[in-house]
This record gives structure tokens, C-alpha cells and sequence, in this order.
């Protein structure tokens, strides 16, 4: 009679988890960062205040329920009702915009570049960024150096997206301030390694002169 064979032991089995989808924003990251600027950083307007405010209360209750929706802007859908209130905002946020109000045009020139204005226009939204950069509105400076960088609404340009950077920080744009000492800081430290290999170059070129002068004494001595 044959002896049993032991059991095979048995293989833990390694199951692999999924990484978790992330969640979709839906509103694209330079527009985030404009509405949460409207409430961080004020400039002082001398018209259209109080149709500015009227309009936000309710156009930011419509960014609250987009926010939390796990889907982007576009496939967010509203009632007849909810549309005809948001139509009114925006009409009333124009007429703020007429008045010169810049966080109206910065407002109305997001709604327009994302294809939910009044006028769908790209042109008309671009217009309205540059209208409030004009005015000195920090928030304007920054919003164009993104269109400029990402290519919204407008032609993709680094040395626009670059100068509008800059200005802002020169303007006290906190954040555009960072990004400019950082840029500085990496410029600095690149221009130093440069130096440094250079220095290293010289020495080795130097090494080699004094080598090929020591064998040239001991030859002819």
C-alpha cells in the first residue's frame, strides 16, 4: 500500500485592492480658486455692489449643490424652476458687470468660458478677465495667467501666462507671490549648480595643465 502524500500547503492568495476612483471635480481648478478669491480677497468696488450681491447669494447656492455632485458641470441637471432663478442671476450679475463691478466680470467671464453665461462667447469671457486686469483687480491678474497657461478661451502663450503671473505678485496677490519666490528660488539654485560645474570644469582643465607641464619638466630635465 502506498504512503500517503503529505497535503500541499496551502497559498494565501494576494488579492490586489482597486485604488480608490477619485473623485471628479467639477469645476475646472482655476475658477475654483476665483470663486474661493471673490470671498478671500476684496478690492474695493464703487458700483454695481449691491446687484453683485444679490446675484452671488444665488448663483453660490448653485455652486454648493454642483460642488458636492461627483460628476462634472455639464451633467448637472436642474429643475425649469432652478434654471429661470440662475437665468435671473446671471442677468442681474450683468447688470452689475455693466457697472464696473470687476468681481461681476470675473464671475460672468467664468460662467461665460465655461458655456453657462448668457453669451457663450469665449472672446466676450477673455474680455471681461482683461476689463477687471485693467482695473488693477489682483484676482483678474492671476485668473489670465491661467487662461493664458491652460490655453482658455484663448491661445496657449507661457510668456503672457507669465507676465500676468508676475504681475499679480507685484500687486500682492498672495499666492502668485509664492509661486514667483519659487521660480526665483529654482532659477538661483540652477544658476548655482551651473556655476558650480563650471568651477569644476576650470579646476580639471587646470589639474590637466599642471599634469602635462610636470611630465614636459621631467622630459626635458
Amino acid at each position: 500500500m502506498p504512503a500517503p502524500q503529505p497535503e500541499p500547503e496551502s497559498v494565501a492568495t494576494v488579492v490586489e485592492t482597486p485604488p480608490k476612483p477619485q473623485p471628479i471635480k467639477p469645476t475646472p481648478q482655476p475658477f475654483m480658486q476665483l470663486l474661493d478669491e471673490l470671498v478671500s480677497i476684496d478690492v474695493a468696488q464703487t458700483a454695481g455692489i449691491e446687484d453683485y450681491q444679490n446675484a452671488s447669494k444665488v448663483l453660490d447656492q448653485f455652486e454648493q449643490h454642483i460642488a458636492k455632485q461627483n460628476k462634472p458641470r455639464a451633467e448637472v441637471h436642474f429643475s425649469d424652476k432652478h434654471i429661470s432663478a440662475r437665468k435671473q442671476a446671471l442677468l442681474t450679475l450683468q447688470q452689475a458687470a455693466n457697472a464696473g463691478h470687476t468681481g461681476a466680470q470675473l464671475r460672468l467671464a467664468m460662467y461665460t468660458l465655461l458655456g453657462e453665461g448668457i453669451n457663450d462667447d469665449k472672446e466676450v469671457g477673455v474680455s471681461l478677465v482683461k476689463q477687471a486686469a485693467e482695473k488693477g483687480d489682483v484676482r483678474a491678474e492671476r485668473l489670465l495667467s491661467h487662461l493664458y497657461y491652460q490655453g482658455i478661451g484663448v491661445p496657449m502663450n507661457a510668456l503672457q501666462g507669465k507676465y500676468w503671473l508676475e504681475k499679480a505678485a507685484s500687486n500682492g496677490h498672495p499666492e502668485a507671490s509664492a509661486l514667483i519666490a519659487e521660480w526665483q528660488q529654482a532659477e538661483a539654485l540652477m544658476m548655482s549648480s551651473k556655476q558650480e560645474q563650471s568651477s569644476i570644469q576650470r579646476y580639471q582643465m587646470l589639474l590637466g595643465i599642471v599634469a602635462v607641464v610636470a611630465i614636459l619638466l621631467i622630459v626635458l630635465l
